[in-house]
């Protein structure tokens, strides 16, 4: 299965964290390539124009892996959380028509599964969750991580790997 890589990201408005990644059969995981989409918003540009922009980053990022990924996995939208909640979803919507644009399918992870997964409990925060990595990527030490984002993404892949292997089980 370690040949199979696929993109996991943690969508966020501030900073996007992508991971291209692959499982190994012990259920192990590698990290092929970690990056963060960071645009920061202008007083002369309209909030769509950063999204935008966003979104012309990600084409960019995902131009570079099309051809070798195979799938992609969203953490779904945590309706409770605070702040620009429609911003967000119209963010996640525009990686959605990326991904759809060059034929990548895509799934998403219900909430807090990764930090239920990878911390073991819900309530994880984003500092667990990044010291429980070194558990699951076998790779780990290869990379210096920009921002918890990142380390979210990886955490999203992960849990979303774990998650189809019990579903397939049962």
């Amino acid at each position: 299965m370690s040949n199979v890589q696929f993109l996991a990201l943690d969508v966020s408005l501030s900073c996007t964290g992508l991971a291209v990644m692959s499982m190994t059969d012990e259920n192990k995981f590698v990290l092929h390539s970690k990056n963060s989409i960071v645009v920061p918003q202008k007083k002369n540009k309209t909030r769509f124009d950063r999204k935008y922009d966003i979104y012309l980053l990600f084409k960019y990022y995902l131009d570079q892996y099309k051809d070798v990924l195979k799938f992609a996995v969203f953490e779904n939208y945590a309706f409770g959380a605070k702040g620009q909640l429609l911003d967000l979803a119209e963010v996640s919507a525009l990686y959605k028509l990326a991904l759809t644009e060059v034929a990548i399918p895509f799934d998403v992870l219900p909430p807090k599964s990764s930090k239920l997964i990878v911390a073991g409990h819900g309530g994880a925060s984003k500092q667990d969750v990044a010291r429980a990595l070194p558990n699951f990527l076998v790779n780990y030490a290869d990379f210096d991580f920009n921002s918890l984002d990142e380390t979210d993404a990886i955490a999203n892949g992960i849990a979303y790997s774990l998650k189809m292997i019990q579903e397939i089980a049962k």
